[in-house]
């Protein structure tokens, strides 16, 4: 896990790989010590995984999710395992709010 510190705002990354190849970037916004945002980017097997690339896009959609202060992006696709755990986990957006 990489932390990114800025005032009182900071950035979680965790990297996850599965079996098929597919790779899960997750981005966990924290404010004043909590979790206030969560943002995901998922790399296809047939994808080269960028570690850069994928928190670039997990982090920019955690902020927009805390920006407008809603979920977004539902996700449509279940072509691979990355994209199977998050809905069995019950996430079916790429970024969350949390209140």
């Amino acid at each position: 896990m990489v932390t990114e510190t800025k005032a009182d705002i900071r950035a979680e990354y965790e990297h996850y790989k599965f079996e098929d190849g597919s790779c899960l970037t997750r981005c966990t916004i924290w404010c004043n010590r909590r979790p206030t945002a969560v943002g995901y980017a998922v790399c296809s097997s047939r994808d080269n995984f960028n570690r850069d690339k994928g928190r670039t896009i997990a982090r920019g959609r955690a902020i927009k999710a805390m920006a407008e202060r809603k979920n977004i992006s539902p996700r449509k696709r279940s072509d691979n395992l990355a994209l199977r755990e998050l809905a069995r986990l019950g996430l079916h957006a790429k970024a969350y709010y949390k209140n």
